[in-house]
């Protein structure tokens, strides 16, 4: 069989599906954290430490794996990474107490994360300049599917299984993915791109960082990335603990929230058609995701958050978040054609980080109102991105006007 053609939509179909790994190992279990809690006999909070513990191991994996496959290629560390993590789904899926399960957790986010770095790296290998950016937007509309369908999919099973049912689904789409990659995926990263050894992984990175515009775009993907895993990271309490919404319900609410990522990642596609420059699209989202961070914290700071504003204000937000992801990302590795990998890696591992740092302070500040607490760090996020894209637009402008 012969290997797909990066122009094949096929191709981008299955990079796509790669990309799903993580929501789906996250997404998928959070309507089963009551029933985990219940049979292991922990408190709803060590619970969540499941999600932690995989977000813990989702960031560090890319630090690792995102340099190796700038020196081995890209299909050697899917296939070994996917292979790993369906041993990890397999042992979370028969764990015989709490500890057992976090460390099988750990060890699935250590992979997942190498997983979903080489997406982006492969569109950057493929692709050049506008045609790059387009790919990059019909990506994340297929990782955007992720959270609509993982908690759908995670309540569906628990109508037939267990918790346990959901990691044994999550091994059996890991190892469809092998499969997948194995025989489809073809090879991108060309050899004169590839780096002669695998340096030592600081200075690989302060490499990768002295592109001041991604170091720029990185830090925009963090904050708003921080900004959406605070509402994540809280939406079972902001819905089901304090509104009283039950399993199913809640699957409805969060598919509706993450819509708005898809919606704004089609929209960025009819921009980047309609030569819409980057730091155009950066600017107007950023402002957007400002307002409806705004907008979501009065509600909370008057007592307004009913279920309609919350999804409305996180809607928008979100919309605002599938304009820049995948404009910043492009943007970002545009300049890495030697250090794509390294660049992706870093990406990812900053945003999961911001995301970490997110969840950690939300209950924190919302211990009595999750919402408020959510909604607080959504706006000191949209607050930075907004004053950070505004003074760099001049070194997000200079690569579309050298190129023209």
């Amino acid at each position: 069989m012969k290997y797909l053609q990066p122009h094949n939509l096929a191709f981008i179909i299955l990079l796509g599906a790669l990309s799903l790994v993580t929501p789906f190992s996250v997404d998928m279990n959070l309507p089963a954290l009551p029933l985990l809690a219940r049979d292991l006999g922990i408190s709803a909070i060590d619970a969540a430490h499941t999600i932690g513990i995989f977000m813990l191991g989702y960031g560090m994996g890319p630090l690792f794996c995102g340099p190796m496959s700038d020196h081995f290629g890209r299909r050697p560390l899917l296939l070994f990474s996917l292979c790993l993590y369906v041993l990890a789904s397999i042992g979370a899926t028969f764990a015989s107490g709490f500890s057992a399960l976090i460390g099988f957790r750990l060890l699935q986010g250590l992979m997942a994360g190498a997983v979903v770095t080489m997406p982006s790296a492969i569109i950057r290998d493929s692709f050049e300049g506008k045609d790059g950016a387009k790919k990059q937007s019909l990506l994340t509309v297929m990782i955007i599917l992720g959270p609509l369908l993982a908690p759908v999919i995670g309540a569906a099973i628990l109508n037939f299984g267990n918790w346990r049912t959901i990691y044994g689904v999550l091994a059996g789409f890991a190892a469809t993915l092998i499969v997948a990659t194995g025989l489809l995926l073809p090879e991108t990263l060309r050899h004169h791109h590839r780096s002669p050894k695998v340096t030592n992984l600081l200075h690989r990175y302060g490499a990768v960082l002295k592109d001041k515009v991604f170091t720029i775009t990185m830090v925009c993907l963090s904050l708003n990335f921080a900004g959406m895993f605070a509402y994540i990271s809280s939406s079972p309490v902001i819905f089901i603990q304090e509104r009283g919404t039950d399993s199913g319900l809640f699957s409805l609410f969060f598919a509706l929230t993450a819509s708005g990522l898809m919606a704004g990642s089609w929209v960025n596609t009819y921009l980047i058609h309609k030569n819409i420059a980057p730091v155009v699209i950066l600017r107007c989202a950023t402002s957007i995701g400002f307002l409806a961070a705004t907008c979501f914290f009065l509600l909370a700071s008057t007592g307004h958050a009913t279920v309609a504003g919350i999804i409305g204000s996180v809607v928008v937000f979100n919309l605002c978040g599938g304009l820049i992801f995948p404009t910043a990302t492009h943007k970002g590795l545009e300049n890495l054609a030697n250090a794509a990998g390294s660049g992706s890696a870093l990406l990812r591992s900053t945003t999961v980080l911001m995301g970490g740092i997110s969840s950690v302070i939300v209950p924190l500040l919302g211990h009595h109102d999750a919402a408020w607490g959510a909604a607080t760090v959504m706006i000191v996020c949209a607050t930075c991105n907004v004053v950070i894209i505004y003074l760099t637009r001049h070194v997000l402008a200079d690569k579309p006007d050298q190129t023209g």
